[in-house]
């Protein structure tokens, strides 16, 4: 992923639609809304973007998995740079906003240059067990539903066994939200476990010899921060098609969406809010020679994962949109137009999917 300060980076079928339901009444067929419930929208949701953001928006908007990135470990296996995790307060909006929506809240761990003494944890059963058991306590206080591990990279054989093992661990120890099970169809006792890959084809050889996805949850793969145009249709549809050619189960990958531009020649990075005041439509996908991907693009890539039957899509990182994500003008909100259906909420109601000049998805 993408990610410093204020930028910098880390991670079957066709998605079933509970489409509709008919009913035969002696009257014409009555088509009653539904819900896609099993198309996941992750979200990065970095430390240095947590003052300000308005989750009941981002969940009203299509998220459905945030991951506050992210904390580090220590030379003793502990949860480290724990100044990172969100306030009480924030914590709270969050889990508020997500139950909701009956969405998901999560710790990340790792990054690009947060991935130290991963490999020394995972590699020792005492330190792993430690830090289970140390992050069983976060989740509790926290009440976080699970963990994402974007450990960037192991460094050889041994390690990646190691990796898969503390997923492994991980699912079986690991007690989402203090075990206090909540209302709602995706309630469960397991805590949700994801880790992060580049989109490359090493990293899916590696997937099927260390057996990664057996214990996970979903592998977000960041579909982007290629060079001149950074992160192209054709590179995120390549990555559907490895998937299946390696007969992965497609409904535990997420395809990564970056929320982000990229200078064409010297890679330097720029937040779609940062430029989106320079932009005149919802074509529109570079603004100078920074590149994005523009609000047309990020619905066509969200219909095509759903259309191959892809677990969902993973955004790189919500603080980099316009705010707050409901904005009809935002990216998140053009992602949303690439769901089926609108979401409904835990009291039965529901909220429009605006595009860009605020009409709806029924009125496209």
């Amino acid at each position: 992923m993408f990610y410093s300060n204020p930028v910098m980076h880390t991670a079957g079928h066709a998605t079933r639609v509970a489409c509709c339901v008919l009913l035969l009444l002696g009257s014409p067929l009555i088509v009653s809304p539904c819900v896609a419930s099993d198309f996941a929208v992750v979200g990065y949701l970095p430390e240095y973007r947590l003052g300000g953001f308005n989750y009941s928006a981002a969940f009203d908007t299509g998220l459905t998995h945030l991951l506050f990135f992210s904390l580090e470990i220590d030379s003793r296996g502990s949860p480290a740079a724990l100044d990172r995790l969100p306030s009480r307060e924030q914590a709270r909006a969050a889990r508020d906003a997500a139950d909701r929506r009956d969405g998901k809240v999560l710790v990340s761990f790792g990054g690009n240059s947060r991935s130290q003494n991963f490999g020394r944890m995972a590699t020792t059963p005492k330190l792993r067990a430690n830090f289970i058991s140390k992050l069983n306590g976060l989740l509790d206080e926290y009440d976080f539903d699970g963990v994402d591990y974007n450990w960037e990279y192991p460094n050889n054989d041994h390690e990646w066994h190691a990796w898969g093992d503390l997923m492994a661990e991980s699912k079986k120890s690991l007690i989402p939200r203090g075990g206090r099970l909540r209302p709602g169809p995706s309630s469960s006792s397991a805590a949700i476990v994801t880790f992060t890959m580049y989109l490359d084809p090493q990293h899916y050889k590696i997937i099927t010899r260390y057996d990664l996805l057996r214990d996970a949850d979903f592998v977000h793969c960041m579909a982007y921060d290629q060079p001149h145009q950074h992160s192209t249709m054709s590179f995120f549809q390549s990555g559907i098609d490895q998937a299946k050619r390696n007969h992965f189960p497609l409904r535990k990958f997420t395809m990564g969406l970056p929320f982000y531009a990229r200078h064409i020649r010297s890679g330097d990075p720029k937040t779609y809010a940062e430029i989106h005041g320079d932009l005149h439509n919802d074509h529109d996908d570079h603004v100078g020679e920074y590149y994005f991907n523009s609000r047309t693009l990020l619905t066509r890539k969200t219909e095509s994962a759903r259309h191959h039957g892809i677990g969902g899509v993973m955004i790189w990182e919500l603080g980099q949109d316009v705010q707050p994500l409901s904005r009809p003008d935002s990216l998140m909100s053009a992602v949303r137009a690439g769901l089926p259906v609108i979401r409904t909420d835990s009291k039965g109601g529901d909220s429009p999917v605006p595009t860009f000049n605020g009409a709806t998805r029924d009125d496209l």
